[in-house]
């Protein structure tokens, strides 16, 4: 099953405009971005909740809207699941009776109350439960109705950290087990990353990359993709050379040999990005590809690993890379501001962005 959105345009004022050209297949797409970019109306518009002022929404063979046909269909005859940020459940109705209400024929309803483990839920009113057994309730109401296509607009925005990786794992038990393609609205990049098949990014209303969720993590097209998807270092630079085997750009300080990139020239200024973890400390005395010297401006520590900020010798920065390296390695290497060390960048794990 697939959903393909061509063309679709909402103008919502004078400075706004969202403008859409995507497909949504099985499993799980990602819709990222920043706050205020368009992706809840985006969802809005796939369900009928709000109407695009021109484009052509069709799933499968059925088209949803047509500008130029002038076809709408109405929002209770898309069957499109949609679960809203925060759990709409009626509160003056049990468990049970949210579930129910608008299922499918058979034990619809049955079947998603022990598939969520809300069957002892299921006498309870909406006031009596956690957040995170409402957002359980509001998954099994949205999928009792046997929605064709499910819209979860930041379903875990509301959750703690543990309830947040159980309902998780939920949506992913979800994707195994039926053929629903599902559409996930959110800003959070570790979600992101842990849930996405295809990932969408979305910025100030316009689609800036569309992609599989491996390759668009690890080599983004362009800066701004790399920038909303946290990529630590991003520096400018120059195409120096270019041959089939191998291409080298050259920064500030020094050069480095990257994969390939079929789409930049000599001479031309673009960027070259690699993640913090990527960049690699060096304890022999062997060289590596892509070594370079330099002296640790700060260290900022956090929960799993600390940040290390380097400058590159030759640089006039303050510091051009950051490094990601757990407390073991800090103490072991003797890691301390001012200190100088030696580290690599791994060709594969570098990538070019316009």
């Amino acid at each position: 099953m697939s959903l393909s959105l061509t063309g679709v345009k909402r103008t919502f004022n004078a400075s706004f405009t969202l403008s859409l050209d995507m497909k949504v297949d099985n499993g799980i797409t990602i819709l990222f971005g920043p706050s205020g970019c368009g992706k809840t109306s985006a969802l809005r518009l796939i369900a009928g909740l709000l109407m695009p002022d021109e484009g052509r929404i069709q799933f499968d063979e059925v088209v949803l809207f047509d500008a130029q046909s002038s076809v709408t269909i109405p929002v209770h005859e898309r069957h499109v699941g949609f679960m809203f940020q925060h759990p709409s459940l009626f509160p003056h109705m049990t468990v049970e009776a949210n579930i129910g209400y608008g299922a499918g024929p058979g034990d619809e309803a049955e079947k998603w109350i022990a598939q969520f483990q809300l069957t002892d839920l299921r006498s309870r009113y909406p006031r009596e439960l956690s957040g995170g057994e409402m957002q359980r309730v509001a998954l099994a109401r949205s999928l009792a109705a046997r929605p064709r296509l499910l819209l979860l607009d930041e379903p875990f925005s509301a959750l703690d950290e543990r309830r947040r990786r159980a309902f998780q794992t939920d949506l992913l038990r979800l994707k195994e087990e039926t053929d629903i393609p599902i559409l996930l609205v959110t800003h959070n990049l570790n979600e992101a990353f842990s849930l996405a098949d295809r990932l969408i990014v979305l910025d100030e209303g316009r689609i800036v990359e569309s992609y599989d969720a491996i390759s668009l993590f690890s080599h983004p097209q362009r800066r701004v993709t790399a920038e909303l998807l946290g990529v630590e270092n991003l520096m400018p630079c120059e195409v120096k050379d270019i041959t089939d085997t191998v291409m080298v750009v050259s920064i500030e300080a020094c050069d480095f040999q990257v994969e390939p990139d079929t789409r930049f020239r000599a001479g031309e200024r673009i960027w070259l990005g690699i993640r913090a973890v990527d960049v690699r400390l060096i304890v022999t005395d062997e060289p590596r590809e892509n070594e370079v010297t330099a002296t640790i401006h700060r260290i900022i520590p956090s929960v799993a690993s600390n940040q290390i900020l380097l400058s590159v010798d030759g640089s006039t920065q303050d510091y051009d890379l950051i490094m990601d390296l757990d407390d073991h390695h800090c103490t072991q290497h003797m890691i301390k501001p001012g200190g100088r060390i030696r580290v690599a960048l791994k060709r594969s794990k570098v990538f070019l962005c316009s």
